[in-house]
This record gives structure tokens, C-alpha cells and sequence, in this order.
């Protein structure tokens, strides 16, 4: 206590201390160091203002009314408590000398909001809002309630629960907001292009149903579309086993079959694109009547016509009262033909052994209800089934 002195003064003498504002106290005890001058206040007790114009440096700051606190530039310093003003999102109240922009702020009674770069990126309440979130070690991704959510994907045993969304505003957008999956009612999973739902997937208790919807003027269309070598199929599973095949067969002719299981083995029907046939590999069972659909005319000329169907009319070379049928050009081995006469003015005369022709004897189509039925037996060689004399 050498270089020390202890002083006391009331507020009337505290000009000389060298203060530029007004300093009010009942009794003030304070240290100065004779050395260097310093002035140290183990203990003030203010009941007004103080105006300082250096730095002030105590121990504790007491509140000088009960239960007031004490205030520092704005900023409340109460029963252990920081108070401070709201703020707003572009300027945060709690922030950092290194960027003013970044901090915390009230959004309201209930949430405090969070700021980056002057914009809120975050809200804390009961319920977190946030614009992103990132992974905090790289490739890692972020894990909510047992999800992993990785490069843009879900991994994992959890459940994530969206809003149902709408045709127009689908829940699961893929850079397009009219352009997604969404809920188009219970247990219905829907799909939209352009704001209108295409596709519907429809499960209950009874029926797992997939649904192509188009518009009254469009196509509705389910495309499959192989760039490979093999075959494009579609397999229908019972239980987990396949009760049939529908596909292209790329090794024959890209022709489209249905088959049991493998397309090309044990088929049941090869439709042939090129000749716009089908082949069936077992019995044709009609629950209904088999149509042949309406006839085409054929006329004859030179004594030959040439068939496109199983069902034909025949009518005489330029209109002639009577004329002789005596070849028929198409078909192949196994077709069946009905030729009737076109006009019951005219006769048609179907001669055998002629051309290539094997019938029981020629016979004349006299009337539109006469009919005569052929098969081709290979060869190019139509052999008569059967004749109906019906008409008069």
C-alpha cells in the first residue's frame, strides 16, 4: 500500500476526478495509485445517471431498483437473463461481430427465426422450418427418424409423410411443379403430366389396378421401350408365379406372342405384324359366334380372282349373264373360303379340276343364297368342303 492511498468524497467533489457527465452517489471510497494515477472504485452505488467518457471497468453491476434490471446500450440484463430487442430477419438481434447478417431474431412469441446473409433460413418453434438442410460430413447424407436422405434419395426402414399434392401441384416434383406423383384419393397413388393426372395405381382388398388416363382427344398409352438385345415382355404373376407372358420375340421376326411362361416355347398365340395374322397353338373355343365379318365382291377376270378373307361374293366378268370361276389366287395351307354369288341375275360357274380347283363336280351360283365352302390344302390347291343350293 505504498504507492496507494485511500480517498473519500461526496458527489460535489467528483469534478475534480476528471468525469465529463454527471455522477451521483451518497459516498464514494475509491483507491488512486500515486504512480500512474489510476483510480480504482472497489464499490459505487449509483442512484442516477452516469456519463463516463473513457472505460468504465467494474466487478458487478447491480440494478439500482428492484427488479428492474439493468440496461447496457439497449440491451436488458435481468435476473440472470439477456433481453433484447426483437430484431427481424434481414437484421438478426443476436449476432456476430464477423458478419451483423447472420444471428438469431423473434419471429414471434412462439418462434425464434434464424438468419444467413440477411434472410431467414430457419424457424425454431414447435415445429423446425427450414430451407435446407446439409450433410455435416461429406457423402454421408442426413438421417431423420431412421430415413437416410442421400444424393437425392430415401434409404432406409423409416416413413416419410408428405402432403396428398394434386394433378396440378403434385407432392413429388422432379423440377417440374406440374409434373409428379401425388395422392388422388384413399389407397390411390396418381401420377400427372402437365397438371392432369395420366396414370392412376388403385390398391383395396380385392384389386390391384394400374390405370392409363388420357385425355378425350389423346392416346393413353403405356410404352416399353428396349434399346437392347432381348426380348420386351410383360409377365402376369399369381402369387409369385408366372401364369403368362406377353411380349416381342426379337429372334423371330419381332413378332408379338403370348405364351405361358418363355416367349418362343409352347406359345398360345403369334401374331405376325408383317402379314397381320395370328397363329393360336391350341383349340379356338368361341363362347359367342365366330364372324367372318361382312363379304367383300370379287369379279372375275380371265376366270380368276384372288381372295384377301375367308368371306367373298363373287359377281361375272363385265356384268355377264353367266361366267366361269376356275382359279383362286391367295391364301395358304389350312384357310377356309365361302364364295357366294353377288347377283341372282348372273351365274357363277366354279369349275372342277380347271385352274386349281378339286371340287365333287362344277357347281352354279344361281342365286345370292348359294354357297360353296373350299379349303386350301397347299399347293395353291382349294378342295370343296361343302355346297348349299339354297336358292330357287
Amino acid at each position: 500500500m505504498s504507492n496507494q492511498r485511500l480517498l473519500n468524497a461526496k458527489y460535489n467533489a467528483l469534478g475534480a476526478l476528471g468525469y465529463t457527465g454527471l455522477l451521483k452517489t451518497r459516498e464514494l471510497q475509491y483507491w488512486q495509485d500515486i504512480a500512474d494515477g489510476t483510480i480504482t472504485f472497489p464499490n459505487v452505488d449509483f442512484t442516477g445517471d452516469a456519463d463516463i467518457g473513457g472505460t468504465l471497468s467494474v466487478d458487478v453491476i447491480a440494478e439500482s431498483t428492484t427488479d428492474a434490471g439493468v440496461t447496457i446500450d439497449s440491451t436488458l440484463l435481468k435476473n440472470g437473463k439477456v433481453i433484447v430487442a426483437n430484431g427481424a430477419g434481414t437484421t438478426p438481434t443476436v449476432t456476430f461481430s464477423g458478419s451483423t447478417e447472420l444471428g438469431f431474431y423473434n419471429k414471434s412469441n412462439t418462434q425464434i427465426g434464424v438468419t444467413s446473409g440477411g434472410a431467414e433460413v430457419m424457424t425454431l418453434g414447435s415445429t423446425l422450418s427450414v430451407n435446407t438442410i446439409g450433410e455435416f460430413t461429406a457423402d454421408s447424407g442426413v438421417t431423420v427418424d431412421s430415413v437416410l436422405l442421400k444424393d437425392g434419395g430415401a434409404v432406409g426402414t423409416g416413413v416419410l409423410a408428405f402432403g396428398a399434392g394434386s394433378a396440378a401441384a403434385p407432392t413429388f416434383a422432379p423440377g417440374n411443379t406440374n409434373l409428379g406423383m401425388y395422392r388422388s384419393a384413399v389407397n390411390t397413388l396418381g401420377w400427372s403430366v402437365g397438371g392432369v393426372q395420366t396414370m392412376t395405381l388403385v390398391s383395396g382388398a380385392t384389386l390391384t389396378q394400374l390405370a392409363l388416363l388420357g385425355a378425350a382427344s389423346s392416346e393413353s398409352q403405356l410404352a416399353i421401350d428396349n434399346t437392347g438385345s432381348g426380348d420386351s415382355t410383360v409377365r402376369f404373376r399369381i402369387n409369385g408365379s408366372t401364369v403368362g407372358t406377353l411380349g416381342v420375340d426379337r429372334s423371330d421376326s419381332n413378332k408379338l406372342k403370348l405364351a405361358p411362361s418363355i416367349i418362343g416355347t409352347n406359345d398360345y398365340v403369334v401374331f405376325n405384324p408383317s402379314s397381320l395374322s395370328a397363329t393360336f397353338g391350341g383349340d379356338i373355343i368361341a363362347q359367342g359366334s365366330l364372324n367372318l365379318s361382312s363379304p367383300t365382291e370379287l369379279t372375275i377376270s380371265s376366270g380368276v380372282i384372288t381372295v384377301t378373307k375367308s368371306y367373298h361374293t363373287v359377281d361375272t366378268e363385265a356384268d355377264a349373264a353367266t361366267d366361269d370361276l376356275e382359279t383362286i389366287n391367295g391364301g395358304s395351307d389350312g384357310d377356309t373360303l365361302v364364295l357366294r354369288a353377288n347377283n341372282g341375275g348372273r351365274t357363277i360357274v366354279v369349275k372342277d379340276n380347271v385352274g386349281n380347283l378339286a371340287l365333287s363336280g362344277d357347281f352354279s351360283l344361281d342365286n345370292i343364297q348359294d354357297t360353296i365352302t373350299l379349303i386350301n390344302i397347299g399347293g395353291n390347291v382349294w378342295a370343296e368342303l361343302s355346297r348349299s343350293d339354297n336358292g330357287a
